[in-house]
């Protein structure tokens, strides 16, 4: 199956999902996602020094991906990246999902704390930069929302770079 093939099919079961779902979104946003595993093969490649946590475990806190040094259960991140789909438009009601506050928790702790974050027993620390990298449908992804959900994300959490990207940008 093609890259594209791929990428089509899964975007085409979130709309799906996303359309025909009763409870709510940041509910199901919970845990690891498919779409984190396809990115780890074709952008966040291995190859270019990404360690992947889902290596480590499954249900790692807060990082998908990270470039940096592992000692032991230590594991020293120059760049920790943590990647979110959503279909959510509403900047607030994104940010007080459960999941997502606990992502940001997650990655805050990796940067600020001596000791750093905790998960599965190994220990991060995050030495230089925390990401969000969130994904939306390009019918969400508007300009003004993008700007609106910039201006939000920066002003709550300056340490933490946010990207939005567009899901069907990966579609090529």
């Amino acid at each position: 199956m093609s890259k594209r093939t791929l990428l089509t099919s899964i975007l085409l079961c979130l709309s799906l999902f996303a359309s025909s779902i009763t409870t709510s979104l940041p509910n199901m946003l919970e845990g690891r996602h498919i779409f984190e595993d396809i990115m780890g093969e074709y952008r966040n490649h291995k190859a270019d020094e990404w360690t992947h946590t889902a290596d480590i475990a499954n249900n790692f806190k807060g990082v998908d991906f990270y470039k940096g040094t592992e000692i032991g259960n230590q594991i020293f991140a120059k760049k920790a990246v943590s990647m979110k789909t959503t279909i959510l438009t509403d900047v607030n009601a994104w940010l007080n999902s459960k999941p997502i506050q606990d992502n940001i928790r997650f990655l805050k702790d990796g940067l600020e704390n001596v000791e750093g974050m905790t998960s599965n027993g190994h220990v991060m620390k995050i030495t230089e930069k925390a990401e969000v990298h969130i994904y939306m449908p390009k019918e969400n992804a508007t300009a003004d929302l993008q700007k609106e959900w910039h201006n939000k994300l920066d002003a709550i959490h300056p340490k933490i770079k946010f990207k939005i990207h567009i899901l069907e940008d990966y579609i090529k």
